[in-house]
């Protein structure tokens, strides 16, 4: 696992033989699809985009997508998992930008540092209509509450959400954390 970053030169392209690689959808054929269908999309921003990939992810949905709908931006998809690449990737880049903390908090501080850096550079790129259009995500695990904590440390801005992942599991998979995280529905 390296720390290669993802360029913008790099991405996938709409006149892809294949949508599916390692690189994802196009973000073309997204923003067709969304506006296809009216539907308000979910944007996962690679783990591993540099600041010119976000930049220019952003002005492309600010231009093609339809002023109407909302866009949810969220970094990578489940940064916190460890069998996930991203994962990896956050324990690598938090390492270098949090060398004080210990190994176990880094992953979870470089996601919420990288999260605020992507938040701001959407921000930027859409200006005044951000708050009408923009819906920030947190992504995090349901059952470990102080990552979720370190990652929000790093994050001023807002409106954000919090998005949590739950597997379900039971006593064999999880030990007592199963049973810990379960609620009725008046407990909750």
């Amino acid at each position: 696992m390296g720390t290669h970053e993802r360029t913008w030169n790099k991405r996938q392209r709409r006149d892809a033989a294949s949508q599916h690689t390692g690189y994802g959808v196009s973000e073309e054929v997204m923003i067709d699809l969304c506006n296809w269908l009216n539907a308000d999309p979910w944007i996962t921003v690679p783990h591993d985009a540099n600041d010119e990939y976000v930049t220019n992810m952003a002005k492309l949905l600010k231009l093609r997508l339809r002023p109407d709908v909302k866009l949810h931006i969220e970094h990578s998809n489940e940064v916190w998992n460890s069998l996930f690449q991203s994962y990896e990737y956050a324990v690598v880049k938090g390492a270098q930008q949090f060398p004080n903390e210990e190994a176990w908090k880094r992953p979870a501080l470089w996601h919420g540092h990288r999260s605020e850096q992507i938040f701001k550079i959407f921000s930027t790129v859409f200006g005044a209509s951000q708050h009408q259009r923009l819906r920030f995500k947190l992504g995090t695990f349901a059952l470990s509450p102080i990552r979720t904590q370190l990652s929000l440390s790093q994050i001023t801005t807002r409106p954000l959400d919090i998005a949590i992942t739950t597997y379900f599991c039971d006593e064999r998979t999880m030990g007592g954390a199963a049973a810990a995280m379960t609620k009725t529905s008046e407990e909750l």
